[in-house]
Formats: C-alpha cells, sequence, structure tokens
C-alpha cells in the first residue's frame, strides 16, 4: 500500500511509504497519529500533514483519525480546514462526546476576552461555520446533555443568544426544566433569570 505524492523535492513520499508500511504491522491508526504528534511538537507542519494524510486515507472511518485532523488544522490555523472537518464530523459523528466537548470550549472562548492563541482559534472557528452548522451542534449537544440540567441549559441559552428565533421553542421548556431541578441553587437562579427575560422579550 502506498500513496503517491507529486510535489517536486518533497520528503513525503518517504515520509507515506514507512508510514503504510508500518501501519500494516500494526494495524492500528494510533502509530500514525502519535506520529503526527510528535511532528507537530517539533514544528513540522509539512511532516504531521503527510501522517495525517496517510491516516485518513487507510481510515477514514476512525473518529481518533478524524478528530486529529481537526486539531492539526485548528493548531496550525488552518481556520477554514477545520470548519469544514468539523462540520463533516458533525456529520458522521454527532453523538460522540469529545465533539460536545470542542462545541464547549468554542462558546467559552466566544463568549470570553480571552487573548490566549487557542481561544481566539477557537473563536475563528466558530464564526468560520456556517449558522445551520452552529445550530444543530448546539441542539446536538444540548440533547445529550442528558440529566445535566444546568449544561444543558447553558448550551440552550447560547442556542437562543444566537438565534432569537428558537427562543420561543426552547424559552419555556428552560424554565420550567431549571425551576424544577434546581429550583435554590444561585447559578441556577441566573441561568433562570436570563431565560425568563428572553421569553419576555420574545413575547413582547
Amino acid at each position: 500500500i502506498f500513496l503517491e505524492c507529486k510535489e517536486e523535492n518533497s520528503t513525503k513520499p518517504a515520509i507515506l511509504y514507512v508510514a503504510c508500511a508500518k501501519t500494516a504491522m500494526n494495524e492500528s491508526s494510533s502509530w500514525l497519529i502519535q506520529r503526527s504528534k510528535e511532528c507537530l511538537s517539533l514544528g513540522d507542519n509539512e511532516g504531521a500533514d503527510a501522517w495525517i494524510i496517510t491516516a485518513t486515507s487507510l481510515y477514514p472511518d476512525s473518529f481518533s483519525v478524524q478528530h486529529e485532523v481537526l486539531y492539526a488544522q485548528l493548531k496550525s490555523g488552518q481556520i477554514s480546514q477545520a470548519a469544514h472537518q468539523l462540520g463533516g464530523m458533525f456529520q458522521r459523528f454527532s453523538t460522540m462526546k469529545e465533539l460536545c466537548h470542542d462545541v464547549q470550549s468554542m462558546l467559552t472562548a466566544v463568549s470570553s476576552e480571552a487573548a490566549d492563541s487557542m481561544s481566539e482559534r477557537w473563536r475563528s472557528l466558530f464564526e468560520a461555520l456556517d449558522s445551520d452548522v452552529q445550530q444543530q451542534m448546539l441542539r446536538s449537544c444540548a440533547d445529550q446533555c442528558g440529566n445535566d440540567v444546568i449544561s444543558q441549559s447553558q448550551l440552550t441559552i447560547q442556542l437562543m443568544k444566537l438565534f432569537p428565533d428558537t427562543v420561543l421553542e426552547f424559552g419555556l421548556k428552560t424554565v420550567r426544566s431549571l425551576s424544577q431541578s434546581l429550583p435554590h441553587q444561585p447559578f441556577c437562579q441566573k441561568l433562570l433569570g436570563w431565560v425568563t427575560l428572553m421569553v419576555l422579550c420574545a413575547w413582547m
């Protein structure tokens, strides 16, 4: 098994041949992912890309490989590619908890003023997503929160803030959920106040 690289004066072919040979022996994508991470830690973006190209070619249905591609693109500042990758992953792996964690990381960055490079990249990634993809992600992650009322309410509030037309759909449900589940917790009361205000504004 091998992949051919057409670039002149490139070291990618040798990397890809060795990667494929090693993978055939190990029958695992983890070895390829580890090689990509090592290249990234050394600042070798071209080498990291070569390992990832090989991994995605051999394991197109592996969530761990696709997730590594996302992080490699994010860390190297390839925001438009990362947005395309994340959107495609939600179509195929929407129930994976790691994706909901990524969505929460994006929302934390969006709602904060943190100036570190990763927060800025998370914000840029969220802004690069189509609005329908943003809404799909928030809805999906809120649905997966199960009995975690606080997390579900926080995601739903973010959904309603970004998409005011969803307030009538989710507002009263969120008010009832917070009122019945955790009525005496101060943070819950704060969330309840936000949702109630949004519902009132939507009806005015």
